[in-house]
């Protein structure tokens, strides 16, 4: 496994990948991936922390990254992506034969107006591109369009072909209940949509996996149970 690879539990227990926001280390997700092993699972973190400089070109951890360490993870596993992370995860899901469950924590395509501001693109660890001026191109909302290589594409989201659990978050003023719905409403599979409360304030979108990552995990685990959805 690379330098960007932390695997943490029991590497018989099943497991579940996670693609963090860029703006998100493995060692500040710790809070998520110890009540994650607690819960019995292996957990498995590609980090991307420091990844969000240009050329912004994630090109290669869609097509290799993420499907080489899901392919470690072995069967069982889910891929879970949060924010950013959320969207790798599923064009990753996307380009594979057979693509494990997706579930996709705070991740949503953010309305146009909201989209262009430095603010938001700072928060989610993009803050160089906000600086060059080039939002729409990774998150695919030019006014003229859909940017191919953008976070919106839709024609990459209609190739998704697995389960998809997509998971809002209560106070998320960066990825608020709306943008997550959008990401949700640009996908051709069914997609269970629900919304947690972690008690994180005033912005949960930092917060939620060191406030309450025990009720995002419990209701995870009852989708992938089967008894969600």
């Amino acid at each position: 496994m690379s330098s960007d690879v932390v695997s943490l539990g029991n590497p018989d227990a099943p497991a579940v990948v996670i693609v963090p926001e860029l703006a998100v280390s493995a060692r500040q997700l710790r809070p998520l991936t110890d009540a994650w092993v607690a819960a019995g699972r292996r957990v498995i973190v590609l980090d991307l922390y420091g990844r969000s400089r240009p050329p912004f070109d994630y090109s290669e951890t869609i097509a290799d990254e993420i499907p080489a360490v899901v392919a470690e993870a072995g069967r069982g596993a889910l891929l879970a992506g949060f924010g950013f992370g959320g969207h790798l995860a599923l064009f990753a899901a996307a380009a594979m034969e057979t693509a494990p469950p997706v579930v996709t924590i705070a991740a949503g395509i953010p309305s146009d107006e909201d989209a262009h501001k430095p603010t938001l693109l700072e928060r989610i660890g993009l803050g160089d591109l906000a600086r060059l001026g080039d939002v729409g191109r990774v998150l695919g909302t030019k006014r003229d369009g859909i940017a191919a290589d953008g976070l919106a594409d839709a024609a990459r989201l209609a190739e998704v072909r697995t389960r998809v659990l997509a998971v809002g978050i209560d106070d998320d003023r960066t990825m608020p209940a709306a943008a997550v719905d959008r990401l949700a409403d640009r996908l051709e599979v069914p997609v269970v949509r629900i919304d947690v409360a972690t008690g994180a304030r005033p912005d949960a979108h930092l917060r939620w996996f060191e406030a309450g990552p025990s009720q995002v995990i419990t209701a995870i685990e009852a989708w992938a149970a089967g008894s969600v959805g």
